[in-house]
């Protein structure tokens, strides 16, 4: 079977990792063959990319049976020349119904939980798969130290359905300057990260800003999930995604939200859950128009929730490097070839 797949898997951002990753995929199937062709949806294009990868741009095929696309849905099109078109995607929010045009046209929809799919309109969901995540083979690392017991998070551009005030405002009312304790803050804007600790001082009104639990912000997130203990993902968006991924690799426990899709992967065993409401989308900086409006809605956490759940991760040290070594083990079950053996099942049935 020949497969045209075409993604933005050359750039260096997220969506460039998770394409890749797909690529990858689609290389653990027997008796298939992969064209790869690349789209670019921002500017951040990746000077590495796996040779194997590349080797899939140089195919070129007088029929291909399958055409892949994975992109945001309204690039996505039909081609009655193939016998399959599939879209994959991800969905941040439940109810979004301004792709849905688009995606009525595909013969099938990939996404990597159960959530995104059970978020989309009724007549998407009989076509759409989950087809789980996929990562490299993980390192091997050593167990955690905790010197200080350190918190993150990858707040990037620090949007408001990032759920960064609220794991915040959480640390700063669980813990004091007087706790063994940090909070690393990955963002892409220093200042604005600042600002938004400022913030969160502010609305809290403690204490002076002296006395609240350390927080140090970097820009670069490399070595973040290595060298730190429990990695913080409150976002308010559905899906499992390549820092997600990361982390479990690296042994990282996490905190994320019940409903989300995270919590298919993360559990009692290996990371924490906190209680969460679906609340009507307001994003007042929506990444574009027709998406993250009010007519959507998603996961919002409970601060409190928070706050229990990252005591619970700092105090009991034992039981945390037990979550972490199961963190490591599922991240070697999480491999390629099974998504591919997923995919293969779905594309010849």
């Amino acid at each position: 079977m020949n497969i045209l797949f075409i993604g933005p898997y050359r750039q260096s951002d997220a969506w460039g990792k998770t394409s890749r990753g797909f690529i990858k995929t689609l290389l653990s199937l027997e008796d298939f063959s992969v064209t790869a062709r690349p789209i670019f949806m921002s500017d951040q294009q990746s000077g590495s990319v796996d040779a194997d990868i590349l080797r899939c741009e140089s195919n070129k095929k007088d029929r291909y049976d399958v055409l892949i696309q994975h992109m945001l849905p309204n690039f996505m099109v039909y081609d009655s020349r193939f016998e399959q078109v599939i879209g994959i995607t991800s969905f941040e929010t439940a109810n979004c119904s301004a792709w849905d045009n688009n995606l009525n046209l595909l013969d099938k929809i990939f996404v990597t939980t159960v959530a995104e799919k059970n978020g989309l309109s009724a007549n998407l969901k009989s076509k759409t798969y989950n087809i789980g995540a996929a990562k490299d083979k993980a390192d091997s690392s050593v167990d955690k130290t905790f010197s200080p017991f350190t918190f993150y998070s990858i707040g990037g551009g620090l949007e408001s359905r990032s759920g960064i005030k609220d794991s915040l405002s959480a640390y700063c009312t669980e813990f004091n300057i007087n706790d063994n304790v940090k909070f690393v803050l990955q963002a892409n804007d220093t200042q604005k990260a600042t600002n938004l600790i400022q913030q969160v001082y502010s609305d809290l009104g403690l204490y002076s800003s002296d006395y609240y639990p350390e927080i140090h912000i970097v820009n670069d997130p490399e070595g973040l999930h290595e060298n730190c203990n429990c990695f913080v993902d409150c976002s308010y968006s559905l899906g499992f995604g390549y820092e997600n991924l990361a982390a479990l690799s690296a042994g990282s426990t996490s905190i994320v939200l019940k409903n989300s899709g995270k919590d298919e992967y993360i559990n009692k065993e290996n990371g924490f859950t906190v209680e969460s409401f679906e609340e009507m989308v307001v994003c007042p900086d929506r990444p574009m128009t027709g998406i993250f409006t009010a007519k959507e809605t998603y996961f919002k956490p409970i601060i409190s929730s928070i706050k229990k759940q990252m005591r619970d991760c700092f105090s009991n040290k034992i039981d945390y490097l037990a979550k972490s070594r199961k963190c490591k083990e599922l991240a070697l079950s999480i491999s390629h070839e099974a998504r591919a053996s997923k995919i293969k099942e779905i594309l010849c049935s």
